[in-house]
């Protein structure tokens, strides 16, 4: 009886030594051209190791890389070993005008070249259609040509909605007024939507 227990119990703490264990996990990477790599680095969950394989995808993406793509060579359940394959390089030369409107022109000019230059200028361009009314504007590169590597766009925004802001109305059984949560929001009754607050 004492055995069984014995063995029992050593086989439990084994297991629970086991699965305890395992709370970590790693990735590896290199490039297809091996310029860029890293060496194992630790997570502490699934979710933040496959935020850092979609940040580092989106940091290629914005280098040129638009073909990247990742090949996960060895996976294993607490490791993945893989390899980002480049693909070609393309550098965003021109963009133009587009169907933008006059004054945001005025105001913020047109982008640089380059993605990042891109990136960053419509993030600006849409902060600012946000805070005039538009939450749901977008702004995408159109009218695309391409010369081997280089590629010429112009500029195609959709401004969507105009979003202007309503009365608050407060249903059911509380004590909350619902002019003390309109004061709260800081937009006045029939302004813009904004974020600016």
């Amino acid at each position: 009886m004492k055995k069984t227990f014995f063995f029992m119990f050593s086989l439990m703490l084994l297991i629970s030594t086991i699965s305890w264990g395992q709370t970590k996990l790693w990735l590896k990477w290199e490039s297809s051209d091996s310029s860029y790599r890293q060496n194992w680095k630790e997570f502490p969950n699934e979710l933040e190791r496959e935020q850092e394989l979609d940040s580092i995808l989106a940091d290629f993406f914005s280098k040129g890389y638009l073909s990247a793509y990742w090949d996960f060579s060895t996976q294993r359940i607490d490791s993945i070993s893989a390899q980002l394959n480049l693909g070609d390089k393309f550098i965003l030369k021109e963009i133009g005008k587009g169907n933008l409107p006059e004054e945001l022109v005025k105001e913020y000019g047109l982008p640089g070249s380059g993605f990042i230059a891109w990136n960053q200028w419509s993030k600006t361009i849409l902060r600012e259609l946000e805070n005039k009314g538009y939450p749901f504007a977008s702004l995408k590169l159109d009218s695309l040509r391409r010369e081997g590597e280089i590629i010429y766009a112009s500029t195609n925004l959709d401004s969507g909605p105009l979003i202007r802001w309503d009365t608050v109305q407060v249903l059911g059984s509380t004590k909350t007024k619902a002019k003390y949560l309109q004061n709260l929001t800081r937009i006045p009754v029939g302004g813009f939507f904004t974020r600016r607050v």
